[in-house]
């Protein structure tokens, strides 16, 4: 939903797949803000509200994923190797 030219917006809208609750799958759908007009080619598609998404049931694997993207990124491994006596690798 940002600057994108016709031919990126046309790749984009056939490779968005949401799941479908009522048939427990997956389906292709075109997602617009609610202030754009749909596309008269466009197959499958809704009008979003963006200021009312919120995110239901996310991944569990997503906090462990941040907690080491950010133990890396804050350089904590090194910074207790310092600190922690030799031999104290598996700390609790």
């Amino acid at each position: 939903m940002g600057e994108i030219n016709d031919s990126q917006e046309a790749a984009w809208r056939k490779s968005l797949d949401v799941f479908d609750e009522s048939a427990k799958g997956p389906t292709t759908l075109s997602l617009f803000p609610e202030n754009r007009e749909i596309p008269a080619d466009a197959v499958d598609a809704v009008q979003v509200r963006l200021s009312a998404m919120e995110l239901r049931r996310p991944p569990a694997f997503g906090n462990c994923r941040l907690a080491c993207g950010l133990w890396q990124q804050l350089g904590l491994a090194g910074f207790w190797e310092e600190r922690l006596p030799p031999g104290c690798e598996d700390v609790p």
